[in-house]
């Protein structure tokens, strides 16, 4: 499932079954299902709240497909981030020590397989 985010919210979408959507404020959520006649984006068959089905009408006018792009991306700023998921590194009381020992080990396998050993 492809989509864009910012601070780590999503902001558009494109389904499994290849629909698309963009994550839009109510004001403009509310705006585009009354102008398109459209519904809200599902995914496994849950109604995905914030995010409205843009269907083909704006898709083939990239004035409207950009404009809600914007819209999207604009309200997607004004979201929280979220935290990041990514591990720390753990520090090592001595990292140069660490580089040695790498750096060590990496040359004896080269040599050994230089020699024809491996």
């Amino acid at each position: 499932m492809p989509y864009t985010s910012l601070n780590g919210n999503m902001f558009s979408l494109l389904g499994k079954d290849g629909s698309f959507g963009f994550r839009l404020s109510k004001q403009d959520r509310e705006e585009c299902l009354h102008k398109y006649k459209s519904g809200l984006m599902e995914q496994d068959g849950v109604a995905m709240k914030e995010y409205v089905l843009i269907p083909d009408r704006p898709l083939s006018s990239p004035e409207d497909l950009k404009k809600y792009f914007e819209l999207s991306y604009a309200y997607a700023k004004t979201l929280k981030p979220k935290p990041t998921s990514k591990i720390k590194r753990v520090k090592r009381k001595n990292d140069l020590t660490f580089f040695y020992f790498v750096t060590f080990s990496f040359i004896t396998i080269v040599l050994i397989a230089e020699a024809g050993v491996l």
